[in-house]
């Protein structure tokens, strides 16, 4: 190897044919296998932004729907008798005011022409508009479901105290490759 230096350190008549056929060969292995390292580094940190994208998106349903439940106070939970199109999916929280008059929240999955939605809030009117939706740079897939669970009757009228299922599927596309997160999650109330 050192004669070969010299050689070229000393002698200027350049390269033979077959010394850069075989520097041209070891250079395309080496750049090969770099560009194949700095690839897949690539699509690894655009794998883990998007799944922490999924599980920030995910947190933040949560939350909303946990703060809503416990800023609101409900006496009582019930399934949200669907009173428009067919296509609305959740809980209506509600609270008897000091007048007797009730006072109703809503907790919504709605199935519109943009897909799935969710909706916090206080008047199903509200629906209709966006300013009333979360903002998800996800979409909310189909299987998407919040379930209200009383101790005792299967299909209740409204109940005091009981469980939430909330089950959200997640997805976001990125390059042409879907990307998924499905989160359950169970709380009392």
């Amino acid at each position: 190897m050192r004669a070969f230096v010299r050689r070229i350190r000393d002698d200027e008549r350049g390269l033979t044919l077959v010394e850069l056929i075989a520097s041209l060969s070891i250079m395309s292995m080496v750049m090969g296998t770099i560009y194949g390292v700095i690839t897949f580094g690539f699509n690894a940190y655009h794998k883990v932004t998007i799944e922490n994208d999924l599980r920030n998106e995910s947190d933040l349903i949560m939350s909303a729907i946990i703060n809503e439940m416990y800023e609101f106070g409900a006496d009582r939970v019930q399934k949200h008798k669907n009173r428009t199109d067919g296509q609305l999916d959740g809980i209506t929280l509600i609270d008897t005011l000091s007048d007797g008059n009730d006072e109703e929240k809503y907790i919504l999955l709605k199935t519109d022409g943009e897909g799935l939605r969710l909706y916090i809030g206080g008047d199903e009117e509200g629906l209709a508009g966006d300013e009333s939706h979360m903002v998800l740079r996800s979409q909310l897939l189909p299987g998407s479901t919040i379930e209200l669970k009383c101790p005792g009757s299967p299909e209740p009228e409204a109940c005091g105290s009981g469980l939430i299922d909330v089950r959200m599927e997640l997805g976001q596309t990125y390059e042409g490759k879907e990307h998924k997160l499905a989160l359950q999650s169970k709380f009392g109330f």
